[in-house]
Parts: C-alpha cells; structure tokens; sequence
C-alpha cells in the first residue's frame, strides 16, 4: 500500500465506526417494525413504520459509505 499508513489506520477506523452505527440502526429498525407490528393505532402504527424506514436508510448509506471509506479512488 502506498500513502501514509496513518490515513489507512484513520479509514479503517471511520470504516468500523460507520458499520457500528449500520449495526446500531439495523437492530433499531427491528425494534421499531416489531413495535409496529404490536400496534393496533393506525397512526402510530405508520410513524413508527417511517421511523424504521429511515433507519434503514442510515444503516444502508453508512454501510455503503464505510466500503467507500476502506477502498478509496486510486
């Protein structure tokens, strides 16, 4: 590898603290869309749905994000 190796130390470990809150917002959205699920109020039933959904969508961006992190343009 060719560059300064604490900028691949640094990468790394915004790379893991990105998959950190993917893991995080995962777990999350499964919590909420279990919640969803319990709910008999349609109202609350769809703002927990689109709490969950943009969890998801952190979780997707940061986990994308770290593999752009780790593998840089050459």
């Amino acid at each position: 590898m060719t560059g300064n190796p604490e900028l691949h130390e640094l990468r790394l470990w915004l790379a893991r603290q990105l998959l950190g809150l993917a893991r995080l917002s995962a777990r999350n959205t499964r919590r909420l869309m279990q919640q969803a699920q319990r709910s008999e109020q349609l109202p609350i039933k769809w703002l927990l749905l689109m709490a969950a959904r943009g969890l998801l969508t952190i979780a997707d961006g940061s986990s994308r994000l770290a593999g752009k992190v780790v593998r840089p343009r050459q």
